[in-house]
């Protein structure tokens, strides 16, 4: 299937413009994480985070029995947040595979379009032609010129 100058034009725009907009997307995903990482290591986070744990603990601990945690509800407690986190990266993968695809398909536009106009002019086919003769091609020709 070929594409017309004009659908090709229309496809790199509309790659360009979803490629921006995925970089919109990661940017504060991007400076979220470099502050956890700048104040996730401090003791009042990690404070912070184990009152968390130990509040969620403690809850789900009275909610399932008396007497302490059972399986199915140790398995609750952790498979929820698990499931969040395991949802979020991968949104993020599929952040960064959009990034990449419409990146290929920018690049593969721009080499679409510069072998079209090579076809289209004549000066450009023709200076083509004689430029790439092959490799054993310009070998011979090295050892004939001395």
């Amino acid at each position: 299937m070929e594409l017309s100058p004009v659908e090709l034009e229309m496809l790199r725009r509309w790659a360009v413009a979803n490629r921006e907009g995925s970089d919109k997307r990661l940017l504060p995903t991007a400076v979220l994480f470099g502050i956890l990482g700048v104040f996730g290591n401090t003791r009042t986070v990690t404070a912070a985070i184990d009152n968390v744990v130990i509040w969620v603990y403690d809850v789900f601990a009275l909610r399932f029995t008396e007497r302490g945690l059972t399986f199915m509800g140790k398995w609750s407690m952790f498979a929820f947040p698990l499931l969040f986190v395991m949802m979020f990266f991968g949104t993020l993968l599929s952040l960064f595979r959009n990034l990449v695809t419409q990146s290929l398909i920018i690049e593969v536009c721009i080499v679409t379009e510069y072998g079209r106009e090579q076809i289209d002019s004549p000066v450009l086919a023709s200076a083509t032609a004689t430029a790439h003769k092959g490799f054993w091609r310009r070998v011979l020709e090295l050892f004939g010129k001395h």
